[in-house]
């Protein structure tokens, strides 16, 4: 999910904080006002997705509406 210098080929790349940021939304709109996030380990798509999410949570302007944070400090869980 990131550009190599010299390799001409498509990126395909998920975008982590839009994807966390529609997910805060969703919360919002279904009502949440306090929300918890799940990280396997801290990673650059792990801070974006936390990063949408705080910003949609920011959007409600009541300050009421937060979120805690939780991540694993191993590297990622192997899928079989």
């Amino acid at each position: 999910s990131r550009r190599v210098e010299e390799i001409r080929a498509p990126l395909l790349a998920i975008p982590f904080e839009e994807v966390g940021y529609r997910a805060g939304r969703a919360a919002i709109e279904a009502g949440h006002r306090k929300a918890a996030f799940f990280g396997t380990h801290r990673a650059r798509s792990t801070l974006a997705y936390e990063a949408g999410f705080l910003r949609a949570l920011s959007e409600t302007g009541d300050g009421g509406t937060r979120l805690e944070s939780f991540c694993g400090v191993a590297s990622s869980p192997a899928v079989a």
